[in-house]
């Protein structure tokens, strides 16, 4: 018999979903769990791996066991969740074939990322969501160009591994870090290289932008912004136009609207401003 479970769970106790030798993983404690319900051993398989720490929203697993059972899908929810520790629970449940498999089942992932971009943690976001103080950079957020989520986790783990080393708030590549990113820079497949450095060229571009098209907010006590667009050239400023706006949102469109059109809307001021009168 072969089941179909829906489920979630809080992975920060969890080495991820697959069974690890030395960890407390979700697929252990469902394999635990069924072993009691079915009174034999089961086979587990989930949907697709998460890694340490992740929690699930909506997660998809199959419990098989030999032989027929007397449990419908109708009871299995509450039968495995009285087994099934506080931090995992199913749902809902179905009988599929003996061949169905979850993994090829799958059409697609969504991942959410929290940001309690606040100055003060909220204890009902600890360990859900990462807690960012400082101001965001959202105009490269929506660009795609920077993931606070994995930058903070890749420093971590480089740090620890002796690749960078963290002095103050500046990162320092390390002999030990040179050499393997010189291995890594011939055994990564080539669309990864290629990704990676379409990424750095982004920023690269949206850098020179910046520097030639930049935008300052200032925001007032009663939550109304002043955005100071400024065009430089020649180590100069060759424009500069400050602009009100309601709020924070309409501020950070304003900047980013400029940063990206600055030239046109230069050209556009310039031309309005020296044509003829008809």
């Amino acid at each position: 018999m072969k089941f179909l479970l829906k489920l979630s769970y809080l992975g920060g106790d969890f080495c991820g979903f697959q069974v690890q030798k030395n960890g407390r993983t979700v697929q252990g404690e469902l394999g635990t769990a069924a072993e009691k319900i079915f009174s034999r051993r089961c086979d587990i398989s989930g949907c697709s791996r998460t890694d340490s720490g992740v929690h699930a929203l909506e997660y998809y697993a199959t419990v098989s066991a030999e032989g027929d059972t007397a449990i419908s899908p109708e009871r299995m929810p509450r039968a495995i969740n009285t087994y099934l520790p506080p931090d995992i629970s199913v749902s809902s449940a179905w009988a599929v074939p003996e061949n169905f498999s979850v993994r090829r089942a799958v059409s697609g992932k969504e991942y959410m990322y929290l940001i309690l971009n606040s100055e003060s943690r909220n204890p009902f976001y600890e360990g859900r969501a990462l807690f960012y103080p400082g101001r965001l950079d959202l105009d490269r957020m929506e660009e795609a160009l920077v993931n606070y989520f994995e930058i903070g986790s890749c420093l971590d783990d480089i740090t620890k591994q002796e690749l960078v080393t963290l002095t103050g708030d500046s990162y320092a590549i390390t002999d030990k870090g040179r050499k393997v990113a010189q291995e890594l820079a011939y055994d990564l497949p080539r669309s990864v290289r290629e990704r990676a450095v379409a990424a750095v060229l982004r920023c690269q571009t949206w850098a020179r932008k910046e520097a030639k098209y930049s935008a300052r907010i200032t925001e007032k006590a009663d939550g109304h912004c002043t955005v100071r667009c400024t065009v430089k050239g020649l180590d100069s400023e060759l424009f500069c136009l400050e602009l009100g706006a309601p709020d924070r949102l309409s501020a950070e469109l304003v900047k980013k609207q400029f940063i990206l059109k600055g030239n046109e809307i230069y050209q556009l001021l310039i031309n309005k401003l020296t044509e003829e009168e008809k």
